[in-house]
């Protein structure tokens, strides 16, 4: 009897506990609306500034979840294009957000200095 009340108390406990997570997804697409992989997206709590980072796969698609409720940021970041950050998403008691995110084509610069120390010879 005693064994049974035990279980119910830890079951009942992770369900509280468990159950308090929600989580943000999304995809992310190029200007012609074509999938992008291997982007990276960090998704960031705005209060305690706990970062998440996850890839989206081959579909562009990307998922954080058991994620706790709080307000976050979602960053999107890949060579060739121009980072997009999305803020102040609430993000509520299991609830599944979902956060697409369009990629532009950015500029690529390179910056070369060149120095040169010692003395000419003629």
């Amino acid at each position: 009897m005693r064994s049974s009340k035990s279980l119910f108390v830890v079951c009942v406990f992770a369900l509280c506990v468990f159950g308090q997570n929600a989580g943000i997804q999304g995809g992310v697409t190029d200007q012609t609306g074509l999938a992008v992989t291997g982007v990276t997206i960090t998704i960031t709590n705005a209060a305690t500034s706990v970062a998440t980072k996850v890839e989206t796969n081959e579909r562009g698609l990307y998922s954080a979840p058991f994620l706790p409720p709080a307000t976050y940021s979602v960053r999107a970041e890949k060579a060739g294009f121009s980072p997009v950050t999305k803020e102040g998403l609430k993000l509520d008691v299991q609830q599944l957000l979902r956060v697409d995110i369009p990629l532009t084509v950015g500029t690529v610069s390179e910056r070369i200095e060149v120095s040169a120390t010692g003395a000419v010879l003629d």
